[in-house]
């Protein structure tokens, strides 16, 4: 920062001002000489009062607004302020921060007669938010975590809600992600979902994990640019029909001018979110991340209100087209015959979900087929059961077990190889994609979304190539779970923290099985994710957190007496307690030598 020159002004003859109520004796002028300071205690407010060697006098609050330390153990230069703990440096005249973070406030002084008096009414908070949400968004592109969360903390105490902050992480995110939308997105949306079992300042903790997140994916990155709005027409069908036909030729300007019109049309949820949800259908993206971010997206802009959806879709607009069309890619050119031969029969397909479902529809068959049959069979397994009129309930069910299924046999040497891509956070997509595809079709029914079923069958049977060897895969030991739910709870989670996968496994199962409290348990994992010491990462951090959600939404979609009910829980444990590799630098390394070198592609099992 440049060198700044700080001269003192000519103080004001303040007995000419208005004597306000809120103005406070502080001390005989003759004990506070230049250079001296004097501390000033009114309430629960401590005033560091200076006078400089020419002679004015300043007040600021004496805790430094880094971290606390007295400012009036610092040395003053000039009209400078330096603290003596971390050497920040304040300009006494406005508070302003000329090395380091934060301002420091001020208080206003004047002397009567004698004596120094000083104003200790509080500023108007509508004065204070405008600097404050400055400051957090500077503190966001600079990636000063602790300003964000004092910023965080201050807004909160002057009233902000939850859901403005989460707001305006999303919107940051929004305006600057390079690709659109980020997991800043759903890990917002997550936050709200669990945020109501967090009491005064505790959900500080919580709120920083997308601000985290949205700090280090967007360092100093300039926004984005947006096309301009394009009136939709009148007839909502019509113009859904030309979006999809933009997005499909990849032209995003025109698909997002259309997007904004339609916004700005006022058209709101029920008819926009087909737009997107039909989109994701479209194709298999970014292995389901696309659909993961719409189902949420929706979810958050009921919370907050749907007036900013302009400000928030435009960049999962974005995501969505630019991003990998998985089905586009050769290993899945038998699936892609497959489906086109078989899509025109959707229509008729989706009748016989009016009937009551076929008698000795096997679920076991189904999923057996789907984790374990060949790419073929697990096509065929959706498609017999949607000719069946199977409810896709039912089907759902299966597809999660078998995803859940996947998760619990996942060979965690992939994730600790450099020279593999498929590692633990590509293995938790499989479940948190199934979520979504369950909440797609509850919101959405058309003869494409079924689409969404048949790309959830081929992500599940596709990754099993990063199973375990089947002789390994008996993870269930022998341990006594403890007998009040507080210590049980407790026990999971030490044996998740100590990463002795069996143990937690083991004692979820049998917590479950016992009908404890399935939100106890839940809290207990999510505060488990939030804490520093399970993880390093924000993206490893969103990763634990939105498959917990996942996980335990999907145990709730099944019956209680249902054996399998524990499955999502048990796949969620084994992730958790199972060590995780946070940096990708060896990785990076290895490909990069085989790429450059070599000319070999990376390494995909999946």
């Amino acid at each position: 920062m440049p060198a700044r020159e700080l001269v003192c002004p000519r103080p004001l003859d303040a007995r000419i001002l208005p004597v306000p109520e809120t103005w406070i004796p502080a001390f005989d002028a003759a004990e506070l000489v230049p250079g001296a300071a004097k501390l000033v205690r009114s309430d629960d407010k401590q005033i560091a009062v200076f006078r400089t060697e020419n002679g004015e006098i300043y007040a600021v609050d004496n805790r430094c607004p880094h971290e606390g330390y007295p400012l009036l153990s610092g040395q003053v230069k000039g009209c400078v302020l330096t603290c003596a703990w971390h050497n920040f440096k304040f300009d006494l005249r406005d508070g302003s921060c000329v090395l380091g973070d934060d301002d420091v406030r001020t208080f206003p002084v004047r002397v009567i007669g004698h004596r120094v008096e000083v104003d200790v009414q509080d500023p108007d908070p509508s004065e204070q938010l405008p600097r404050l949400w400055t400051s957090l968004e500077e503190a966001l592109l600079e990636r000063r975590l602790g300003k964000v969360a004092r910023d965080i903390t201050r807004l909160l105490q002057l009233g902000t809600s939850v859901e403005q902050l989460a707001l305006f992480v999303v919107r940051f995110d929004a305006e600057r992600g390079e690709f659109g939308s980020t997991h800043v997105l759903p890990v917002a949306m997550d936050v709200l979902d669990y945020a109501p079992r967090f009491q005064g300042m505790d959900i500080v903790l919580p709120l920083m994990q997308p601000f985290e997140l949205a700090a280090e994916t967007h360092v100093r990155r300039a926004k984005r640019a947006v096309a301009e709005p394009v009136h939709p027409g009148e007839d909502p069908l019509l113009a859904r029909q030309r979006f999809h036909e933009f997005v499909e030729a990849e032209e995003t300007e025109a698909a997002e001018s259309l997007l904004r019109g339609a916004l700005q049309a006022g058209w709101q949820r029920d008819v926009i979110e087909p737009w997107f949800l039909e989109l994701c259908a479209d194709h298999f993206l970014d292995f389901g991340h696309a659909l993961i971010y719409s189902i949420k997206v929706f979810d958050f802009l009921d919370i907050v209100g749907f007036e900013h959806a302009d400000d928030i879709l435009s960049a999962l607009l974005y995501m969505i087209g630019v991003g990998t069309r998985e089905d586009t890619l050769p290993p899945w050119t038998p699936f892609r015959a497959r489906l086109h031969e078989i899509e025109p029969g959707f229509e008729e397909m989706l009748s016989f979900q009016d009937g009551d479902g076929p008698e000795g529809w096997s679920r076991d068959a189904f999923v057996a087929a789907v984790t374990d049959g060949k790419d073929a069979e697990a096509f065929e397994a959706i498609a017999a059961s949607l000719r069946l009129g199977v409810p896709i309930s039912q089907m759902i069910e299966g597809l999660v077990l078998a995803a859940s299924e996947r998760l619990l046999r996942f060979d965690v040497a992939h994730d600790a190889n450099p020279g593999v891509q498929d590692g633990w956070l590509f293995a938790t997509h499989i479940l948190t994609y199934a979520n979504a595809v369950r909440a797609a079709m509850q919101r959405h029914r058309g003869p494409r979304s079924l689409r969404h079923l048949f790309f959830l069958a081929r992500f599940i049977n596709k990754a099993k190539t990063l199973d375990n060897a089947p002789e390994t895969r008996g993870i269930l030991v022998k341990i006594r779970l403890r007998e009040t739910r507080t210590d049980a709870l407790a026990q999971i989670v030490d044996h998740i923290r100590r990463k002795q996968t069996g143990e937690a496994v083991s004692l979820v199962l049998k917590y479950l099985s016992r009908r404890r409290d399935l939100d106890r348990l839940r809290s207990a994992l999510l505060d488990l994710a939030l804490a520093d010491s399970s993880a390093v990462r924000p993206i490893i951090v969103a990763h634990m957190i939105k498959t917990t959600i996942a996980a335990f939404d999907e145990c709730n979609h099944f019956d209680e007496r249902d054996k399998m009910r524990s499955h999502p829980v048990l796949a969620l444990t084994r992730f958790l307690a199972s060590p995780v590799v946070e940096r990708f630098t060896a990785r990076q390394s290895h490909e990069a030598v085989n790429f450059v070198v070599h000319g070999k592609v990376p390494k995909v099992l999946s």
